[in-house]
């Protein structure tokens, strides 16, 4: 059992007596406060036993008798303001407090646990402006303009960090970061012991730091036949040619956070336009900033079957073998080269209706058969998308986490429609 509740009270000022502000027909100010949960896994609850052979029979996790549902707090303040009865404004601050998160303490083989076991906070700020640019007889013309920008963090977590794929669930981490491991790109990556020979090092065409020996190029792998060669520079081997994995000074590769999947801003726009019957909406969403991990380009790196591995129309210069690939790949763990711009901007919505006018609705004989009204239109959705992003769709994973693993892009679908009234 669990008891939630919500509520809301707004002060319009604008009603005020004493209220004279000229052209502002509307203030309003707002506040609202709530709560909600989620179900828990009830079969969290109960201890776990495999039972391989008769006896004896091992016990493969404790029961969580205590697990109860997180609880989410959110407070919400706004302002409201309609100017010249043509013109509203809405400012909103949301902040939201998630208690009781449901974690899983590891132990040993037999104690692991689920239990309620950290909190997480989030604030959103948005901004909706609308507008009438046209009001007359025959022609009408509205818009709105959404905004807005998310951020949240663990505050606190009562079991130790762990990692899940490309998330490092930790205190002060986010949940839309993106934890991986990164290749050189500037002599800062390098171990010092190379602090003397950076000559041996260049940037290549793919903005990477590879090793090339002293007097050499990146540009000279097949001219001088050195693609497939060993270089040893300071006494480490390297592949000829081939992108580093940034190490720390015990040499085990650099884990940390690579990026994130949280934009910059989010933004709606919205039309609606209607003229002699016809009545015209769009809905243009965008996205500026966080990034997206292609893992499906990352796998097709392995069976070589991703079209950055074909070399077929560069200069013999620019031209990389397999190893080249095979060491981005990387057997499969997270990493940088495959952290992708997210930024798009799509034509989410647009329909055409046109209504048809008494004296056709009679003329086509629905007016006899008693229709009041009738409409035909087309709607279509998700009909273009403006992106960086190597892969099908920008849009993938979930808000907070955006992570390509062949997942099926967003469909468009054009939809006609016919609707009578009587």
């Amino acid at each position: 059992w669990q008891t939630y509740y919500r509520g809301a009270v707004a002060y319009r000022v604008s009603e005020e007596p004493w209220f004279h502000v000229p052209g502002i027909t509307e203030l309003k100010l707002r506040y609202a406060r709530g709560t909600a949960g989620d179900r828990t896994d009830l079969q969290a609850s109960f201890g776990a036993l495999s039972a391989p052979s008769p006896d004896p029979v091992p016990r493969d996790a404790l029961g969580s008798r205590d697990l109860h549902p997180p609880r989410a707090t959110e407070q919400e303040v706004g302002i409201d303001v309609v100017a010249f009865d043509r013109v509203s404004l809405q400012l909103s601050y949301v902040d939201q407090t998630t208690e009781d998160l449901v974690a899983l303490a590891l132990g040993g083989s037999s104690d692991a646990i689920v239990r309620n076991a950290g909190t997480m906070s989030g604030q959103t700020w948005e901004a909706t402006l609308g507008a009438r640019l046209i009001d007359r007889p025959g022609l009408r013309w509205s818009s709105t303009l959404v905004a807005d920008r998310s951020r949240s963090r663990i505050d606190e977590l009562d079991v130790p960090c762990y990692f899940t794929r490309n998330v490092v669930y930790c205190e002060g981490n986010s949940i839309s970061d993106i934890w991986g491991g990164r290749f050189a790109r500037s002599p800062e990556d390098l171990p010092a012991i190379h602090a003397g020979s950076l000559d041996a090092f260049q940037i290549n065409d793919d903005g990477y730091l590879v090793p090339v020996g002293a007097g050499n190029s990146w540009r000279d792998g097949l001219r001088k036949d050195l693609w497939g060669t060993t270089i040893t520079i300071d006494g480490i081997n390297y592949a000829w040619g081939v992108p580093i994995e940034v190490t720390d000074s015990t040499g085990r590769p650099v884990f940390g956070k690579i990026g994130s999947s949280r934009p910059d801003v989010s933004l709606g726009w919205l039309n609606n336009l209607s003229w002699h019957g016809f009545d015209v909406h769009t809905v243009v969403h965008a996205q500026l900033g966080g990034q997206v991990y292609n893992y499906t380009r990352q796998l097709l790196y392995h069976p070589r079957r991703h079209g950055d591995l074909d070399q077929s129309g560069k200069p013999d210069e620019r031209k990389k073998p397999v190893e080249y690939y095979e060491a981005l790949y990387n057997d499969g763990d997270v990493s940088e080269p495959f952290l992708e711009d997210g930024t798009f901007v799509k034509l989410r919505e647009l329909s055409v209706r046109y209504n048809l006018s008494e004296a056709l609705l009679s003329r086509i004989g629905l007016g006899g058969l008693g229709a009041d009204r009738a409409a035909i239109g087309i709607i279509g959705r998700n009909l273009l998308t403006l992106t960086d992003y190597s892969g099908f769709d920008p849009e993938v994973g979930g808000i907070l986490q955006r992570y390509d693993l062949f997942s099926y892009p967003n469909t468009r679908t054009i939809t006609g429609m016919v609707e009578i009234t009587f």
